[in-house]
This record gives C-alpha cells, structure tokens and sequence, in this order.
C-alpha cells in the first residue's frame, strides 16, 4: 500500500464500490466455497485497504445502506465446551447464536454443528 487516506474514512470509500443485491448475493454465494481468514487492522489502515479491494468486490446494498449493524448473543456450555472446540479447531464442534439485524428489525437463531 503505497498512498495514506487521511481525508477519506471507510465509510466513504464504501460508497465507491459497486453494489450487489440480497437476492444477487445469495445466488452467487450458494455456488462458492466458502473461506473465511479474520484480520485485525487499525481502523486507520482500513479506509486505504478498501480502496484497493473496491475494483475487485461488490458491497451489500439493502435499502440504499452499505453499512449494517448487528447483534450477536453466543450461547454455551458452564465449561464453554463450544468456544474451546473452536478455539482448538476441533472438527466436530457446535455453534448457536442469536443474530438481531438492526436496521431491519430481524432476528434469527442459529444452530450449526460442523462433523
């Protein structure tokens, strides 16, 4: 990364990234294969890293929003038997989760068991 973004956050550069419906997501995202890596970066760094990603991606947009909050409540056991299956990336391990979406009022349960 070669440029400094001082005068444009994150949240501007995200106006800058060409759009995907809900319904376009989920048609593409039910034939991939999912991969997920989590990276931690200053909050700083983050508007500059966008910018380089923004010709190679889509953004969600619902309702003219490109940002979205939500809540999540993790469930588990007195001896936190799921977060230490995760934690040492057990193959067979259980998550539940309850998901409140802010913006647009739903909320779901959610049960996954990997094997």
């Amino acid at each position: 990364m070669t440029t400094k973004i001082s005068s444009k956050t994150y949240q501007d550069v995200l106006q800058n990234f060409a759009a995907i419906t809900l319904n376009q997501l989920n048609a593409q995202a039910s034939l991939m294969n999912r991969i997920e890596s989590k990276y931690l970066i200053h909050e700083e760094e983050l508007g500059e890293l966008l910018e380089e990603l923004q010709t190679d991606f889509h953004i969600l947009e619902i309702g003219g929003a490109k940002i979205f909050s939500y809540d999540n409540i993790y469930m588990d056991t007195k001896e936190l038997d799921f977060y230490t299956a995760h934690n040492n990336g057990d193959l067979d391990r259980i998550k539940m989760r309850t998901r409140h979406y802010i913006e647009s009022g739903l909320s779901y349960f959610e049960f996954k068991q990997k094997k």
